[in-house]
């Protein structure tokens, strides 16, 4: 990853990574980078590498987590398939008649991970907090089978664990302490 506050700059950096790629017999794929914008409009200069353009793009994948040009917000939509995905595999292998406190402790293991992978470094918005909010309640609600409109607060109590947005900020705290 290169950052740089202009194109100019941005341009020698990419050079620099030209040059040492030369000399290292190293090649940079101009088709697997992407140039994005933070803070503004992607601006109309073109950042080359070995003669090609490299692409300008709306959102950049990094560490599995998507950041949305201008204002660098994260989208949590790819993480959240992915969330259910693995939630809905986890029920089809248990079954209809499974333990409920089994499908909580899988749930918890296996899921909530990929739910939560580098939320130390999310910028969320109030909607995107309620859509992870809303994926993580209604886990609850499907292993103890409970109408939508039902609280998960107590579930989420009595199996020993917290709502996600408290989860979200206590790895937060534990980031910044370590740090």
């Amino acid at each position: 990853m290169l950052l740089s506050a202009s194109c100019h700059g941005l341009q020698r950096l990419v050079n620099i990574c030209n040059v040492y790629g030369t000399k290292w017999d190293i090649k940079f794929n101009p088709l697997k980078s992407q140039v994005i914008t933070f803070g503004c409009q992607n601006p109309c200069c073109q950042i080359m590498l070995t003669s090609n353009q490299i692409p300008w793009v709306n959102k950049v994948k990094y560490l599995g987590v998507y950041f949305c040009c201008n204002t660098g917000i994260t989208d949590l939509s790819n993480i959240c398939r992915k969330f259910y995905r693995q939630f809905n595999s986890i029920l089809s292998v248990l079954g209809k008649c499974s333990n409920e406190m089994a499908a909580v402790h899988l749930t918890k293991t296996y899921c909530l991970p990929t739910l939560m992978y580098g939320c130390e470094i999310w910028t969320l918005t109030d909607n995107s907090l309620h859509t992870i909010s809303v994926a993580w309640n209604n886990c609850f609600r499907c292993i103890f089978k409970c109408c939508w409109r039902e609280s998960t607060k107590p579930l989420q109590f009595f199996c020993k664990t917290m709502s996600i947005v408290h989860l979200i900020d206590q790895r937060k705290m534990i980031f910044w302490q370590k740090n």
